[in-house]
């Protein structure tokens, strides 16, 4: 037994030792599909009452920001309990997902109502997976630590960069010329990310046979419980203000199911244990759990500016889809420059407590700071003022998720316990959208924003929390 573990130790990396130029096409790949998948994240909330006020569907619009999120949520421990099991797939996981964003640009392109702009997001769903477990895992696998870390840096950088990119471009584009030009930008970024892989790095299942880890029967019922369960709770708080108002029969039966399904989700993870689709080992590793719940409180708090502050520029300010891509562009300004340099730090301590813990901080000022710009001076110029400020916290939090967890994490739990970690990412962001459209409903738009930065600002105080529990690797 101790040959075969010095055996398995010294196995080469087949992604570490691939040519250098197939690496550098699977990483172009993968910084092209961010582009792509963050300039349709910054630009959703100003297309969508662009789009109802064309063809309808104003009182549900809000649905296709969340319907992908029950596929989304499964599909990130799925992708990352396949990634894990059979590592040669990575590649053709992350082609799967692009293959996903292509058909969600295509449906949407022609889309004749909102009903059809939901179904194409369902679609989208699989997107996030493909990035942010198997995209990120990938440039871990490709390169050390340090190395890894400025790449994974770089990715911010370039979500920023369309987080400017689209709103400001895009946002013209479609004051112009019409949502539907929005899908036409951004095709050719998810064709590009599903054909570059094609040559890029190749990797046989014996080949990576020594990177494998877990085993046993798929885990089906879990897989399906979690999707219901997670999916269902993001729908029921989606659709209780419009299509199943709360209270009524078909909103109750919702709850039920999703209640049923949590409670047979866990009752599965219990079963199964490292055969779940939420391995009991990521469930008791102290980062994966602080940095999902960081994940989840800083994603939930984010959706209350950024969702919903184009809303409020354009229903209540009276702007053009021109000015809340300007506001909302100023929230990543900061990120095109500090994000290589906050990765490499990452990288280089092995541990992004710090990083986390400061953006923490700045959420919260800058959330309670927004109620009083609001309330005062609700003018654009003092919006586009405090989204600059807000950058800062923006780039922090999205390298402190891309890179702390491929630095502080073993190698055995980087690919599920992130897969874990980018769960609360969405179920974050899903429940969060649905929180407030619950709060806009009961109070408006005008109302309801002070409302909502409260519970951000909360929420905000509990990504600190969670983020002060972090511990570095020992060997880091």
């Amino acid at each position: 037994m101790e040959n075969e573990l010095t055996s398995k130790s010294t196995l080469t990396n087949p992604f570490t030792e691939a040519p250098d130029g197939k690496k550098r096409l699977i990483l172009f790949a993968i910084f092209v599909a961010i582009l792509g998948s963050m300039m349709q994240s910054s630009t959703l909330s100003t297309m969508l009452p662009m789009a109802a006020g064309e063809i309808g569907g104003k009182d549900y619009y809000s649905l296709a920001s969340t319907i992908g999120a029950p596929l989304s949520i499964a599909a990130m421990p799925l992708w990352g309990y396949i990634a894990a099991r059979s590592p040669h797939l990575k590649v053709p996981l992350f082609m799967v997902s692009m293959a996903a964003g292509v058909v969600t640009m295509v449906l949407r392109l022609f889309a004749p109502s909102m009903a059809m702009v939901i179904v194409a997001m369902v679609f989208w769903g699989f997107v996030s997976p493909g990035i942010f477990v198997v995209g990120y895992a990938l440039i871990r696998d490709m390169y050390d630590a340090q190395k890894a870390g400025v790449y994974l840096g770089v990715c911010s950088t370039l979500m920023m960069i369309a987080m400017i990119a689209g709103p400001v471009g895009a946002g013209a584009l479609m004051t112009y010329v019409g949502w539907r030009s929005l899908n036409i930008l951004i095709l050719p970024f998810m064709v590009l990310a599903l054909v570059l892989p094609i040559f890029g790095v190749k990797v046989t299942k014996e080949q990576a046979a020594h990177l494998a880890y877990g085993g046993g029967a798929f885990d089906i019922l879990g897989t399906v419980a979690l999707t219901i369960g997670l999916g269902g709770l993001i729908l029921y708080l989606s659709m209780g203000t419009s299509l199943l108002p709360f209270l009524s029969l078909g909103s109750n039966v919702l709850l039920a199911v999703t209640i049923a399904a949590l409670a047979l989700m866990v009752g599965v993870i219990i079963k199964k244990k490292e055969s779940a689709i939420i391995p009991t080992q990521a469930l008791r590793n102290r980062n994966v759990l602080a940095f999902t719940a960081a994940n989840f409180c800083a994603n939930f708090s984010n959706m209350a500016a950024f969702f919903f502050l184009p809303s409020f520029i354009i229903y209540v300010l009276g702007g053009t889809g021109t000015d809340s891509g300007l506001v909302m562009a100023c929230f990543s300004v900061v990120g095109v420059f500090l994000g290589p340099i906050v990765g490499k730090a990452i990288g280089k301590s092995g541990s992004a407590k710090l990083m986390l813990s400061t953006s923490a901080v700045l959420r919260v000022v800058v959330s309670l700071s927004l109620i009083l710009v609001l309330t005062n001076f609700p003018t654009v110029p003092a919006l586009m003022g405090m989204m600059l400020v807000a950058g800062l916290y923006n780039s922090l939090h999205g390298v402190s998720f891309s890179a702390g967890p491929q630095v502080q994490l073993p190698g055995e739990l980087r690919v599920q316990g992130n897969s874990v970690i980018q769960c609360g990412q969405n179920f974050g962001s899903g429940v969060g959208t649905a929180v407030y459209t619950v709060i806009i409903g009961m109070f408006g738009i005008t109302g309801g924003m002070p409302v909502a930065l409260i519970v951000a600002a909360v929420f905000g105080g509990l990504t600190l929390l969670f983020a002060m529990m972090l511990k570095k690797l020992p060997q880091a």
